[in-house]
């Protein structure tokens, strides 16, 4: 979607809200990382974009129309969007921020045409100062990639850092839990301290690739990649 057709949908005393809510959180704000999958009366539809939690100006409902008018899409396809965005978004929760560093590995698989980018690195999922947005700027700037990477780049980190997050808060709602259970621990303990144990760092692995590597691939091995793609997107509309 252009800026221009937003801009449509907006007053022009609202125009200058564009980015404000873009930087209420250290480049990020409340932005949630969307992933669109849906194949309908013959015809399939993917997308991936930004959505902010507290958008001000668009419903997911007129957001909807405009892709199926856009894209050209049957009207049956709107609803579904709306379905799939609604559940993304009511699926969010908020990071409750702990003490000191939860370094996790974040790993990028990204295709674009025949350019396969692969890396992985660590990333504190507990710092919001870091900004996969700018991230991936400096990525693709360091890498001579264009600009159609940086969308699918900054999205990829986000998902992960999410899910991250999302399992770390499982596992010490859990391990406090099972404290409070055996009176090991008083109620009155403050809950977003936690020592450091084996929840807070992921473990490296050997003869793994810790450096982005851009390949060429050919005709077959994009038909294999998008198989692979397509078993991803499953897997991850399950989990949601």
């Amino acid at each position: 979607m252009t800026i221009t057709r937003m801009e449509l949908l907006k007053g022009k005393r609202e125009r200058g809200r564009l980015t404000e809510d873009f930087d209420d959180n250290y480049g990020f704000g409340n932005l949630i990382p969307i992933n669109i999958n849906i194949e309908l009366e013959g015809k399939k539809f993917k997308e991936i974009f930004f959505w902010e939690l507290n958008e001000p100006y668009l419903k997911v409902e007129n957001f909807a129309k405009i892709i199926v008018e856009d894209n050209l899409l049957p009207q049956s396809f709107e609803s579904e969007i709306v379905h799939q965005m609604n559940k993304q978004i009511n699926q969010y929760r908020k990071f409750e921020k702990y003490e000191g560093e939860i370094l996790k590995t974040i790993k990028l698989d990204i295709r674009l045409g025949d350019m396969v980018l692969t890396d992985q690195f660590e990333w504190d999922i507990n710092n919001q100062h870091n900004s996969p947005e700018e991230f991936s700027k400096n990525l693709c700037a360091d890498l001579g990639l264009n600009s159609e990477f940086l969308l699918p780049i900054a999205h990829s980190i986000k998902e992960q850092i999410l899910e991250h997050q999302k399992t770390v808060s499982n596992e010490r709602r859990t391990y406090y839990n099972l404290l409070y259970k055996s009176n090991q621990i008083n109620q009155s303990t403050n809950r977003k301290h936690l020592d450091n144990n084996n929840l807070i760092r992921d473990v490296y692995t050997e003869n793994t690739e810790w450096q982005p590597v851009i390949k060429k691939i050919s005709t077959d091995d994009i038909k294999k990649f998008e198989k692979k793609e397509e078993r991803k997107l499953r897997y991850v509309q399950r989990k949601k």
